[in-house]
Parts: structure tokens; sequence; C-alpha cells
């Protein structure tokens, strides 16, 4: 079940911060396991409970972002 769920994202959400650290957008002390992890983590999540479509440029702009750069989140459109 849970490869059905994952599939091959957790690899791509890896690829993306590795180019994210080699561009200099994040740093690379600031990239542990659990800080790529918690953005497929937190997508999952609203995918099960909310049982709808979610935001991925929500969850990217104001957690994933943040998490991993240091920056503050963007203001949402509905701020």
């Amino acid at each position: 079940m849970r490869q059905s769920w994952v599939g091959g994202r957790e690899l791509g959400i890896v690829h993306i911060v590795e180019r994210a650290i080699v561009r200099g957008e994040v740093e690379a002390v600031r990239a542990t396991p659990r800080a790529v992890q918690v953005t497929l983590d937190l997508l999952r999540h609203d995918v099960l409970m909310q049982m709808g479509s979610i935001s991925d440029a929500e969850v990217v702009d104001q957690v994933a972002v943040p998490l991993l750069t240091g920056r503050p989140p963007e203001p949402s459109p509905a701020a």
C-alpha cells in the first residue's frame, strides 16, 4: 500500500532539493532527511484527512521553502 501512495515521489523531492542545493537556493545543512520528507508527509496527510484536492503550491510556498531556506513564507493570496 505504501508503494502505491508514495511511489517514486520520495526520490523526486530529493532530486528537486539536490538541484536547489547546487543552484545555491538551499543550504545543504538545512536539507536534512526529515526536512525534505516533511513536504511529502504533509501533502499525504492533507489528501487522506481532507479527502480532496489540495494546493501543492501552498504546501511548497508556506512550508517547504521556508523550512529549507530559512526565509519567511510568502503571504498567501487569501491574506
